[in-house]
């Protein structure tokens, strides 16, 4: 399903953590309630208010062909091994991630410069940090690091939005959007 929204080229690159749970919720299956899509619709609605997303699927369709696309540092859920604390492993996970996400990251420069990236979720900024770095990702290229929009923390949905309409409306102001 996220295929069907990935723009070409990519210039605006979102990188959460990890997918949900199957047949839960997604960010880009607009049937579902998905807490990080409804409060990036927030934070676009506040950035760019004379845009207008009739419902999710107008909002997916505007990401893809404003060149937006949210991929995962992780694609596989993550779910099960937060449940059970297990840091080793989640670190392991995520390091096996970090290194296809570097893959990615090349890629989706090569197609076409990338023009920002924005890592979604405080705890994998030093594995994006380190596949743009392992990646050669130029300097140019903005990054920005976010707070995850967690269903159970109405706090870091509001950072997240707040977060995230101040870098739309840089990138606006940089006329990037």
């Amino acid at each position: 399903m996220r295929l069907l929204y990935k723009p070409m080229p990519i210039k605006i690159l979102m990188i959460a953590d990890a997918p949900p749970l199957p047949n839960t919720h997604f960010f880009y299956d607009h049937t579902t309630q998905d807490t990080l899509r409804k409060c990036s619709i927030e934070a676009f609605r506040k950035a760019l208010p004379n845009q207008s997303f009739v419902d999710d699927l107008a909002f997916l369709h505007f990401l893809k062909e404003n060149g937006f696309y949210l991929d995962d540092l992780c694609h596989t859920s993550l779910h099960d091994t937060k449940k059970s604390k297990d840091k080793d492993a989640i670190h392991t996970i995520r390091a096996e991630g970090k290194a296809l996400l570097t893959s990615r990251l090349r890629q989706y420069q090569s197609d076409s410069p990338l023009v920002a990236i924005i890592s979604v979720a405080k705890e994998i900024k030093h594995y994006v940090d380190d596949a743009i770095f392992q990646a050669k990702i130029p300097s140019s290229v903005l990054t920005y690091n976010i707070a995850f929009p967690s269903p159970e923390w109405q706090r870091n949905q509001l950072m997240y939005v707040d977060s995230l309409t101040k870098i739309l409306l840089e990138l606006k102001k940089k006329r990037i959007i």
